[in-house]
């Protein structure tokens, strides 16, 4: 990947950090075992970068050339990948409806 212009850079600082707060909160719901909230969470995460990315191409196609490796490197993200998802461990494993009747309501 190339270096970004310190521009280019703060353009995808600025994306990180506006993932940073569901990507804690992922992290979270993984070490829960909350699978259902992970997968939730991945989807979420997903669709606000591809929004981004649609803002960041119609806004400035050009300047789009230079930002989408770095882009596809947020997108690529181990937290984001199904293998992320596979390692919830099997022990831990809850689903919602489980997690409210035995954890919250506990």
């Amino acid at each position: 990947m190339k270096k970004l212009s310190k521009k280019n850079q703060q353009i995808i600082d600025n994306v990180k950090d506006s993932i940073a707060v569901n990507i804690e909160t992922l992290k979270e719901f993984h070490a829960e075992g909350r699978f259902e909230m992970v997968s939730h969470c991945q989807r979420s995460i997903e669709q606000s970068l591809s929004g981004i990315s649609h803002y960041l191409i119609h806004s400035d196609v050009h300047n789009w050339d230079k930002l989408k490796d770095a882009f596809h490197e947020i997108e690529a993200m181990h937290e984001l990948s199904l293998a992320y998802y596979d390692e919830i461990d099997d022990d831990m494993f809850i689903s919602e409806a489980d997690y409210d009747k035995y954890i919250v309501n506990a």
